[in-house]
């Protein structure tokens, strides 16, 4: 498709259940303005394909937002902010047992598979890996919460923004 004419297009037939669901996905995943819907097909010019791998991931990452662990992890930062600002006056056993949740979830996904897979392809100084095994969840309520602040969170936060 290096050298694509204006007018290229692809014309996609409503057909079985099957192919119209995918025609449906197709028109959401590029949008109703880039595809020309007709009665019983869609045209969609062939110079939409280019990059569509991009277009497709991005369409699931925004529609799944919400739903992936990765926003999971990044949720507790403002609940982990507001405790640092009052300096864990108001830290109840509610909030403990948030925390203890937060890192049960963070241990799980960080040392999954899918998680561990893209740890070389990120630049940072930070050992992620070792932050995550540094977790001992049993040994927590030992454990003074400005060090969990300091060492884990703080760690993950700088490994995030890399």
């Amino acid at each position: 498709m290096s050298e694509l004419a204006e007018n290229d297009i692809i014309e996609f037939r409503l057909n079985s259940w099957l192919e119209n669901a995918a025609i449906c996905g197709l028109v959401n995943i590029l949008g109703e303005d880039h595809v020309t819907i007709k009665n019983q097909s869609i045209e969609v010019p062939l110079s939409e394909f280019v990059n569509f791998e991009e277009v497709y991931f991005n369409y699931f990452a925004k529609q799944y937002e919400k739903l992936s662990s990765f926003t999971k992890i990044l949720a507790y930062e403002a609940e982990m902010t507001r405790q640092q600002q009052d300096n864990f006056s108001h830290f109840t056993r509610k909030d403990y047992d948030r925390l203890q949740k937060y890192l049960t979830d963070l241990k799980r996904y960080g040392t999954s598979n899918s998680y561990k897979a893209v740890y070389p392809l990120i630049e940072s100084s930070v050992d992620i890996e070792g932050l995550l095994k540094s977790i001992k969840l049993d040994k927590l309520k030992k454990m003074n919460l400005s060090k969990i602040e300091n060492k884990l969170l703080k760690g993950l936060k700088s490994y995030m923004n890399n």
